[in-house]
């Protein structure tokens, strides 16, 4: 998984990731942004609640092994 940070002058590196995952041919992509300390998540795909939350978790999960061994 890609854990990416970006300010503002780093919209053309989103935009590059974001072509990424058009190219991978995803069923669907899940965005999480921050601003201001507040989270919006958008996606794409029509999947249901419980089969989204599950990848969010196996996504925490791995975000926090990851942080542990760096």
């Amino acid at each position: 998984m890609n854990v990416i940070e970006f300010n503002k002058e780093e919209q053309a590196r989103v935009k590059s990731i974001l072509e990424k995952a058009l190219a991978e041919n995803f069923e669907s992509v899940i965005l999480i942004g921050i601003k201001d300390n507040n989270y919006r998540i958008m996606g794409s795909g029509n999947n249901d609640r419980l089969k989204v939350i599950g990848f969010l978790e196996a996504a925490k999960m791995e975000t926090w092994e990851t942080v542990s061994h760096e």
